[in-house]
């Protein structure tokens, strides 16, 4: 096991105050055979200066000349790793000191058809509380099992064969919802595994919400085009997906799309019909602000 490297990529965009810690929790990890590939997004602060104080050997930094997107500087990454595995740090979070040891324990005892893996994390919150997190997945659906339920990111101590990556990359004409896209699609081609020990610590920050209903209506809509013939048959996923996009849809102002979306679920539920009403009745942020007060 000891000769498997790891890549590590942390993709970062203006985290100056912030990516010191995620680069030093991977110096003291207890496994040493990895590199650490740091992907720059053209950030506009002082996050070169300070990653290229950590350059060595085993850390390799990139810079982007523009702005590309998450999706954009993962797939550098990839494309420049060399490990055997790949694992994915988020700039503002850290690594526990065992996490890849037991990771890569964990993955290559689960045998040869399992190719990734995601463990516990604790996430500490923005006024310092904190919280344990395991995701066991109830569902069993092989291999659509993702599309009926996913509660996890990359970011979530993902450890993933680099074979995967030969027939897989993160979309890049996506901005939000990257992660959903490329592990419902990784789920249905390979097999996975769980490390049900907390080893990754997610820092939330102020702001780190996403409130851009156009980029995540698109997302959404590109997503269900790519599994449509999938979700319009089963009656549960039909609701899920095309309900998400009702509603983004209207957060955004897109009322073609909404009505499209409308049409795949009106007789599912009396929801929509009443989401439809709300929005008729009130001014697009006063709806927006009753919807998420009674969802």
């Amino acid at each position: 096991m000891n000769n498997q490297l790891i890549s590590i990529i942390i993709p970062t965009y203006n985290r100056e105050h912030l990516i010191a810690n995620a680069i030093n929790s991977v110096l003291d990890q207890n496994y040493d055979n990895w590199e650490l590939l740091i992907v720059d997004d053209a950030s506009t602060d002082n996050t070169p200066e300070v990653v290229k104080g950590y350059l060595d050997p085993r850390i390799k930094f990139i810079q982007s000349d523009k702005n590309g997107g998450n999706a954009v500087a993962r797939n550098i990454g990839v494309d420049t790793a060399k490990g055997d595995f790949i694992a994915f740090l988020d700039s503002d979070d850290e690594y526990h000191p065992d996490y890849l040891e037991k990771a890569l324990k964990t993955l290559n005892s689960a045998g040869k058809d399992t190719a990734f893996l995601w463990s516990g994390t604790k996430t500490v919150a923005v006024d310092g509380s904190q919280s344990d997190f395991i995701w066991i997945p109830k569902t069993e659906k092989v291999p659509n099992q993702f599309l009926y339920e996913l509660h996890v990111g990359i970011g979530r101590g993902f450890l993933i064969q680099k074979e995967c990556f030969d027939d897989l990359r993160f979309d890049e004409n996506l901005r939000t919802a990257v992660d959903t896209d490329f592990l419902i699609r990784l789920r249905q081609k390979y097999n996975y595994t769980v490390l049900e020990d907390i080893v990754v610590t997610i820092n939330s920050q102020e702001g780190s919400v996403r409130t851009n209903y156009s980029e995540k209506k698109k997302s959404y809509n590109i997503i269900i085009a790519k599994h449509k013939h999938v979700i319009d048959k089963d009656k549960f996923l039909r609701f899920k997906w095309y309900y998400k996009l009702f509603w983004l849809s209207l957060y955004d102002g897109d009322q073609r799309l909404a009505h499209k979306a409308f049409r795949k679920i009106i007789f599912s539920s009396i929801k929509p019909s009443f989401l439809f009403l709300l929005f008729s009745v009130f001014k697009r942020d006063k709806a927006i602000s009753l919807h998420r007060k009674l969802s």
